[in-house]
């Protein structure tokens, strides 16, 4: 999904693979690079449905589907009675609508937002004021100039403007109108990647993520001293008091509870108390609206639910690099997740090593430019490999590049029709497969252990930390990913070399005439 190009600072709406109506947002930084999904879809003259995505990511809290070592301690345990109480009242006294649910453990023992009577299909069991949330809005002109500069206010993002934000309700404590929804907030999530060590990171056996990892980190640190050193002296007295940088804590806050909300073509970002409370899962019947006449924002459910169930919204596909990342926890055979391929003429090189140099160099420069010219690669662009697929521009490549001279001209020709994906002979794909077999086998020497190793590894998990055994869950997913990819273009390639043709479809057990067939 992340797409390697700069963004203006006006939103800019793109066009995802399988993910329609998703729009990009960019942060100060490329690594910080967020996405959301903001399609409107009108249901009344008054209520326009939104699907509203969190920034950066909540947590997945669907516990069962993840193995037992990728499962971590109780991050969030429910807050004293009399916290939950102040909370609960609060809620009324600001007119949030919320009958018949409530904060509790959920089946996985986390907290999250129950029912506590049946809700009906299409009900709305929550509703919250417009003016309880805690927002900003892009352009807006510094609201706290006793707190921050104006200046530096103007110059950074909007996750670090709302930051600020509940930064300064945490500084007020009795004085803030957010105190009670303050104090439901984990005190701190310590569990995201930025925490661990290079040592623990360098378990992950996977580069791509170590290194945005440490530019996070460095990012971090440095907009942590450049806020520091704009803030009024006694706001810096008051952080150096604290246990725990509540700076970071309120960074981790908007990075992992904040919506993105589409306002008559601004950009406004939110804390909704309750709302932010509801946990994640994929194929959640709950929807996020909001409702122009009573100016406010509502959840509803396209499915009944009946007393004691757990309540998700979905926030779109959350592959493993940012849920470890941002959460410390993974899911497995997520089909969002990937492996990044960062070098693909090294690929070239293992596999077609005498072939290539036996090109003139005049060729090989013909297609590079043929490929820029399309913008199917560039110097600084990746690609990725998933479970069950790859980047279409991974084939178009290594096509162009393994082609003969007549197929060099019969690929310009498809180039210029717009043919990008078409392929040039049954030779030609051999090749093709072969180089991406031979790269994901050397992707897998590279890494320091197997996947055999690692699933030993994991069978003395009680003797393991927390960590460890989460980067062992990680690098075995990637892993996975790679095997996965070979096993697939290998039975491309036995089927294609019986046949005599290209097939790239899996054939099931059931297809038995095709298979008996060509000897399959």
């Amino acid at each position: 999904m992340k797409h390697e190009q700069s963004f203006s600072t006006t939103w800019i709406r793109q066009e995802f693979l399988h993910r329609p109506g998703l729009a990009a947002h960019p942060r100060i930084s490329n690594h910080m690079m967020c996405f959301v999904n903001v399609t409107p879809i009108r249901l009344t003259d008054t209520c326009c449905k939104l699907m509203v995505r969190r920034y950066l990511h909540k947590p997945i809290f669907d516990m069962t589907r993840l193995r037992r070592s990728s499962r971590l301690p109780r991050l969030f345990v429910i807050c004293s009675n009399r916290r939950l109480e102040l909370f609960y009242e609060w809620l009324k006294r600001r007119n949030v609508y919320s009958p018949k649910i409530k904060l509790g453990q959920n089946s996985c023992g986390l907290r999250g937002v129950v029912a506590v009577a049946d809700i009906d299909c299409n009900e709305s069991f929550l509703k919250v004021p417009r003016e309880l949330s805690l927002q900003v809005t892009e352009l807006d002109e510094c609201p706290m100039i006793d707190f921050i500069d104006p200046e530096l206010w103007s110059q950074e993002s909007w996750y670090v403007k709302l930051s600020l934000k509940l930064l300064k309700e945490r500084y007020l404590g009795e004085l803030s109108n957010w105190k009670p929804y303050v104090d439901m907030l984990p005190h701190a999530l310590n569990t995201g990647l930025v925490y661990w060590s290079s040592n623990e990171l360098m378990q992950l056996q996977y580069r791509p993520l170590i290194e945005e990892v440490n530019r996070n980190q460095s990012y971090r640190q440095a907009l942590y001293k450049r806020i520091f050193e704009s803030l009024p002296f006694r706001i810096r007295v008051w952080l150096q008091n604290e246990n725990e940088n509540v700076f970071f804590w309120a960074l981790d806050m908007v990075q992992s509870r904040a919506f993105g909300i589409p306002d008559d073509g601004n950009k406004t970002y939110a804390l909704l108390p309750m709302m932010d409370m509801l946990n994640h899962r994929m194929n959640s019947p709950a929807h996020f609206m909001y409702d122009t006449k009573t100016n406010q924002y509502e959840m509803k459910t396209c499915t009944s639910l009946s007393q004691g169930s757990d309540i998700y919204i979905s926030y779109g596909p959350l592959d493993n690099d940012h849920l470890l990342h941002f959460y410390g926890f993974l899911e497995t055979n997520n089909p969002a997740d990937h492996f990044q391929v960062t070098d693909i003429f090294h690929w070239l090189h293992l596999t077609y090593e005498k072939e290539w140099q036996a090109q003139p160099s005049h060729l090989l420069e013909e297609k590079l430019s043929l490929l820029r010219k399309y913008y199917i690669h560039t110097n600084e662009k990746t690609f990725r490999l998933y479970y069950d697929h790859y980047d279409n521009e991974i084939d178009i490549i290594l096509r162009t590049f393994v082609a003969s001279i007549t197929e060099w001209q019969q690929l310009q020709e498809n180039f210029a029709s717009g043919l990008f994906n078409k392929a040039l002979s049954l030779e030609n794909e051999l090749h093709v497969w072969q180089i991406i077999m031979d790269g994901c086998k050397h992707l897998l020497k590279d890494m320091e252990t197997t996947v055999e190793e690692d699933e030993q590894l994991l069978k003395s998990s009680n003797q393991l930390s927390t960590r460890l055994q989460l980067a062992i869950q990680f690098r075995m997913e990637k892993k996975y990913i790679l095997l996965a990819t070979i096993s697939r273009l290998e039975h491309f390639q036995q089927i294609s070399k019986k046949t005599g043709r290209i097939i790239t479809v899996l054939l099931p057990p059931t297809m038995k005439r095709i298979s008996l067939k060509y000897n399959i």
